[in-house]
């Protein structure tokens, strides 16, 4: 990854988003695409690549927010589709406004997006909708497909994750995990920061001959996820379950 600074000459961003630390391929992907379709007239601007992998459904937290805050006239917002951006119409065209408000230009996949034209704006209105109800009703499917999984006792998540193991299809706790998960928990919840806690962790030896992680992964990308349970109610059972495991 390529950190920005405060260069005052025209910048082109690359700006690539996943949702998830898993998604390495996808950054890569979006990364490949961009380098390969700059525009002629931005080829000799010196180019910025920011990486994240945070869910777009706020922008609160984001370097894209930090970024927002940064672009200047004539820089340039390279983005492989408007989903990288936002998941929702309102979020999108707020962005967007404050792309063109700071004098920078936006470009989404191959066409360089016009702030006067109003077509455009059509365009991206209804891609912005359509991918909020394409969320949405995945989201609905998904939250179908776990309440019947947590029925049947078997595993609701796509990978293995720190706390638990799969044997055959269910879950089982694993305790020295589960210490660390409520570890996190409580300290998170005295308002100290991840890597903070972190360091507490390796100090600590808390992390010492956990299988498949190393403390290698003790970083705040990693723990995005266990942040996230604690916060969302689709993971507080999950959460819940392996704080009070003794």
């Amino acid at each position: 990854m390529i950190e920005y600074g405060e260069a005052r000459m025209a910048t082109l961003y690359f700006y690539v988003r996943t949702s998830t630390v898993e998604q390495r391929h996808g950054l890569d992907t979006q990364s490949q695409f961009l380098r390969d379709n700059i525009p002629a007239k931005y080829k000799s601007y010196p180019a910025i690549e920011i990486q994240e992998q945070l869910s777009a459904k706020t922008l609160e937290g984001r370097k894209l927010k930090t970024l927002l805050g940064s672009l200047k006239s004539e820089d340039v917002l390279f983005v492989y589709d408007a989903s990288r951006l936002a998941r929702n119409t309102e979020d999108l065209l707020s962005i967007i406004k404050a792309i063109f408000v700071s004098g920078a230009h936006l470009i989404i996949g191959l066409q360089e997006i016009d702030p006067n034209n109003y077509e455009q704006e059509l365009q991206l209105s209804i891609s912005g909708a359509i991918a909020t109800y394409t969320r949405k009703v995945q989201n609905a499917k998904s939250k179908a497909g776990i309440k019947v999984a947590k029925r049947k006792g078997e595993w609701i998540f796509t990978s293995r994750i720190l706390g638990y193991t799969l044997v055959g299809k269910k879950a089982e706790i694993v305790p020295k995990e589960a210490e660390i998960i409520r570890y996190l928990y409580e300290e998170y919840s005295k308002g100290k920061s991840i890597n903070a806690i972190c360091a507490e962790l390796r100090k600590l030896g808390k992390y010492e001959g956990v299988a498949h992680f190393s403390l290698q992964q003790c970083g705040a990308n990693y723990y995005n996820q266990y942040i996230w349970a604690i916060k969302s109610s689709k993971a507080a059972v999950v959460v819940e379950e392996l704080i009070q495991f003794q």
